[in-house]
């Protein structure tokens, strides 16, 4: 984990609190984008679907 400096907590609508050693057991892929409802948004949330197989 050497890209991370510090643990974190982010809120997760499915398994409640997520940390980054709860992250760390397994290979993970942290996504956020700019901001809901944006041609941004959109366009990363897209090709971020369309390359799902190959990070899973």
């Amino acid at each position: 984990m050497k890209y991370f400096r510090e643990d974190f907590t982010l809120k997760s609508t499915k398994i409640g609190t997520i940390t980054l050693d709860i992250l760390a057991e397994q290979n993970f892929v942290l996504y956020f984008y700019p901001k809901d409802n944006t041609s941004g948004c959109t366009l990363e949330a897209m090709e971020f679907a369309e390359l799902y197989d190959e990070f899973r």
